[in-house]
């Protein structure tokens, strides 16, 4: 007989993405009869309880990672160091609580390292199983990934929402680190469903990641697509309203997940971060995206330039934006059919 879990999920507050891929894992785990209580805050816990209004919410602690506005994010992530590692432990005291709190069986961590339990079986999602860093802190790659590799092992399984074969989009990002222990490929995440409708939308922008590179693009994206002959829609990712001061803009503060699937489909082209969880929406709803990489944000760089490589999408530069030639190029890209194969298989193989 199958036997009811009550299961605590966390996903990373560093962007939408975390959040975003953990939507499918949860409608599984739902679909199977298992309770599911999520910790979460800030904007993951307005999209997570959008989606999921009946389930129970605790909050977490945020990490609340901070960029720079330079290129070189090196300076500003090292000298946060110490409230990530503050956070992580104040976490894994909170995991704790909580999983006292709801009875928990089992506990699902998307990139929150403290988020385990020795006592409870605890599973790790993660499509960053090596970790690259900038070229002038390069020497510091190998420690950080000693690093990563104990973290990760501390947890009973590591789940990588990412095809094992050729056919991979994250690469060396998760392809790379052999020593991690029970490490499973999944297959590719979406939370959305392919419908059948209509275009009625030029671009639609959407905008995610950490201030003050959110705004710094929001900017750039409004001097380039504004005043074109193109329709623009502009999801700012923010929970703030904002006014057009283009005829052909328009803005929405937030989008949940039924409504940006709808946007997604009803658009030509993407505009977006090369967040990966982004990039697995794209290709399983078939859609042409134009995708630019948080500057000094190596994970989101390495993906932008492997994907174009494969010529499935379009990588684009925030600093020399010329629209004209980047949708030229787009015309010429070719999106492979991954499917959403078993991974629903693969996921309760380990509940």
């Amino acid at each position: 007989m199958k036997t009811t879990k009550n299961i605590l999920i966390s996903p990373l507050d560093w962007g939408m993405g975390h959040a975003s891929r953990i939507i499918p894992v949860i409608e599984i785990l739902r679909n199977n009869g298992h309770n599911i209580i999520v910790a979460a805050s800030g904007l993951q816990k307005k999209l997570l309880s959008s989606s999921f209004p009946d389930i129970i919410f605790e909050d977490i602690i945020p990490y609340n990672i901070k960029l720079s506005d330079k290129k070189s994010q090196n300076r500003v992530i090292l000298s946060q160091i110490p409230k990530i590692i503050i956070a992580i432990k104040k976490e894994h005291k909170q995991v704790k609580a909580l999983i006292q709190k709801h009875n928990i069986n089992l506990v699902i961590s998307d990139n929150r390292y403290g988020f385990y339990n020795k006592d409870v079986k605890s599973i790790f999602i993660t499509h960053q199983t090596h970790i690259l860093l900038p070229k002038k802190i390069k020497f510091l790659e190998n420690i950080l990934n000693k690093i990563n590799t104990r973290l990760i092992n501390k947890f009973d399984v590591c789940w990588v929402p990412d095809n094992k074969n050729e056919e991979n989009l994250s690469g060396i990002l998760s392809h790379k680190n052999k020593k991690i222990n029970n490490l499973k490929y999944i297959g590719i995440l979406s939370k959305f469903n392919k419908l059948d409708l209509e275009i009625n939308n030029d671009i639609l922008v959407i905008l995610s990641g950490p201030e003050p590179q959110r705004t710094i693009f929001e900017n750039i994206i409004e001097t380039k697509l504004g005043d074109t002959n193109n329709t623009v829609i502009i999801v700012r990712g923010n929970n703030k309203e904002k006014k057009s001061e283009y005829g052909n803009i328009d803005y929405l503060a937030f989008a949940n997940t039924a409504e940006l699937n709808k946007l997604i489909l009803q658009s030509r082209i993407i505009i977006s971060r090369s967040g990966y969880s982004s990039i697995m929406d794209y290709i399983y709803l078939q859609k042409k995206a134009i995708i630019f990489a948080t500057p000094g944000q190596t994970e989101q760089e390495y993906l932008s330039e492997y994907l174009s490589e494969k010529n499935y999408f379009i990588a684009g530069n925030q600093e020399q934006f010329n629209l004209t030639d980047l949708l030229l190029k787009l015309e010429d890209t070719k999106i492979p059919n991954i499917e959403l194969t078993n991974g629903s298989y693969k996921i309760l193989q380990d509940i």
